[in-house]
């Protein structure tokens, strides 16, 4: 996929982007903290970092107390991934971050980690809204596809 492409996607308009995963279950979240180990992450409590990475059964029996955000960094790119309901994996990526070709490369190997280690497809949408998807990886033949608007 070419940056010249789907630079539009990433145009920087104050809000992120998010990354979706539906239809999951407490082993996807296992499979993605695995998919995420080759990366520097933290996770917050609160906005504290907490000194130590915790399963995500854990984080989800305390999520009505306290508030989890687990911070991964690949390549300079920052995603960060929220804890609302074990059923859907919700990450956000600033788009500001995401100016070139090795950015994209990034934000599209992460979709890939994370829809390889789950088999599931991966989209890449505008904030909070499902319906107006960017970017899909389909996890039957690998592949990323850009949706142009």
């Amino acid at each position: 996929m070419k940056w010249s492409d789907c630079k539009d996607a990433f145009r920087a308009d104050g809000s992120l982007r998010d990354i979706y995963v539906r239809n999951t279950t407490e082993d996807d979240w296992n499979r993605l903290f695995a998919a995420f180990s080759k990366y520097e992450m933290t996770l917050f409590c609160d906005g504290d970092p907490s000194p130590e990475i915790e399963v995500p059964a854990a984080i989800f029996e305390r999520c009505n107390e306290h508030h989890y955000r687990l911070e991964m960094l690949a390549k300079g790119i920052t995603f960060q991934c929220h804890f609302f309901t074990v059923d859907e994996i919700e990450i956000d990526v600033d788009p500001k971050e995401i100016k070139s070709q090795q950015d994209l490369d990034v934000v599209l190997d992460v979709m890939g980690a994370i829809g390889r280690a789950l088999a599931k497809p991966v989209i890449l949408t505008e904030e909070a809204t499902q319906n107006y998807v960017w970017i899909a990886f389909d996890p039957a033949t690998s592949a990323c596809k850009y949706f142009a608007y």
